[in-house]
């Protein structure tokens, strides 16, 4: 008698489970340079432009360059968005300048002693604050502005108050000229009856 034999029943394996893929991450719309609230980038002193975005809200843009002693350096925001309205802030050691002008910022600057020393540039935004609000930042080695020569100006002779009085008639007096060569003026209208 034929014994009855196991058959195969084909079984399925049971699948993996799903595991759910890492969430995409989210972009980062700061510049490349954030985050530089605490420490600082070093910038080159070559002209070179960087691209800054004043992003998040309240976001302090900075960095820093080593500046030597008895040279000159001019420190611009530039290709300002239509958002951004820029203020600059440089610091050598416990000196601190500040250009508030709307719209680009510009300081030019000499360190005139103490040794070389790093300079702290601080760029903040008047504007609103979006991923949009691109500007360009640079620090340039200058050369020394011109000294302005100084005008020496020698004042014309004063005319008396009686001189004044003959060629502007109906006008009142001359006040003295002071020991600083000021000269005030007082003027009064003498209005006469019946004058053409």
């Amino acid at each position: 008698t034929p014994t009855a034999s196991p058959s195969w029943t084909p079984t399925t394996a049971p699948s993996p489970t799903a595991t759910p893929a890492d969430p995409t991450p989210t972009r980062d719309l700061r510049d490349e340079y954030e985050p530089d609230e605490t420490d600082p980038p070093v910038i080159g002193t070559q002209g070179q432009a960087q691209r800054h975005n004043l992003y998040p809200a309240n976001d302090l843009d900075r960095v820093k360059f080593l500046a030597q002693t008895g040279h000159w350096y001019r420190v611009v925001t530039s290709d300002l968005a239509p958002s951004v309205d820029t203020v600059l802030t440089v610091t050598v050691g416990n000196v601190s300048q500040i250009d508030k002008r709307h719209g680009p910022s510009e300081i030019v600057f000499q360190v005139e002693a103490g040794g070389d020393v790093w300079a702290l540039v601080e760029v903040t935004n008047r504007g609103t604050y979006s991923p949009d609000s691109w500007y360009s930042l640079s620090v340039a080695e200058i050369p020394a502005p011109p000294t302005p020569t100084p005008t020496v100006v020698t004042p014309a002779p004063t005319p008396t108050s009686s001189a004044l009085r003959s060629r502007l008639p109906g006008l009142a007096s001359l006040s003295s000229v002071s020991d600083t060569g000021a000269v005030q003026f007082v003027i009064t209208a003498v209005v006469r009856a019946g004058a053409p």
